[in-house]
């Protein structure tokens, strides 16, 4: 597929998404928008047939996306409207209204942490190292922060609700993120293995340290009946 059509396909995408939103009644979320704003964008610029332009933003996507989406982040927060609020009335529709507040300025920055570092991976993998297909600045590096931010979310958003019900028995203990979080690190190992984009000993210590901290962390679990 061409760079023109791939911008095509998910600025239609994002249109959908937005669209489908609208359907349902509901007011389309600030991502949802962004992306659609951001596709089109980039669909303006490939419809311009300007060769480099088009040749600079298909070496250059990954980090133009990520520093968009890390800027809607951030500026969401700064004007007090984090862009979690709306996912995050979904999942706890009778929740307080403060505590709402609070977890969305919290799992706001959360992201906007994740999106940065990611963004920061992508810059040094496509314009330090100038290689937009490495494994671990393209693919890797980017997505364990976000991996990072949606488990910590969850664990977080988790804990506070069992608070303010008073129900101590439901808050997820440690051992639990740390379960979810250590788990990622047995597919990187294995694919440094597959691709041979490390060491060998890189990508063993990565699996072996993954399997032994899940064993760990379920083991813990297991002693200490919690929520999981």
């Amino acid at each position: 597929m061409t760079f023109t059509g791939a911008a095509l396909l998910a600025f239609g995408l994002s249109i959908v998404l937005v669209a489908a939103t609208w359907l349902r009644g509901e007011d389309p979320r600030a991502f949802e928008v962004s992306d659609a704003v951001l596709f089109g964008l980039i669909v303006a610029v490939a419809l311009l047939r300007d060769p480099s332009s088009q040749s600079w933003l298909s070496d250059h996507a990954d980090a133009v996306s990520n520093v968009g989406l890390t800027l809607v982040a951030f500026v969401s927060l700064a004007i007090g409207t984090p862009f979690t609020a709306q996912y995050t009335a979904i999942r706890f529709p009778a929740a307080d209204a403060g505590l709402l507040a609070r977890l969305d300025r919290e799992s706001t920055l959360i992201w906007g942490v994740a999106l940065l570092l990611a963004s920061i991976v992508a810059i040094y993998g496509e314009w330090i190292l100038d290689q937009q297909t490495n494994l671990w600045t393209a693919w890797i590096l980017q997505t364990l922060p976000l991996i990072v931010a949606l488990d910590l979310t969850l664990w977080i958003d988790r804990r506070a609700i069992a608070k303010a019900e008073n129900e101590p028995g439901l808050e997820p203990p440690a051992a639990v993120l740390a379960r979810d979080l250590f788990a990622w690190l047995v597919p990187v190992g294995v694919l440094s293995l597959v691709f041979g984009t490390g060491p060998d000993a890189l990508g063993w210590a990565l699996a072996a340290v993954g399997i032994a901290a899940t064993a760990i962390a379920w083991t813990r679990l297991r002693a200490a009946p919690a929520p999981v």
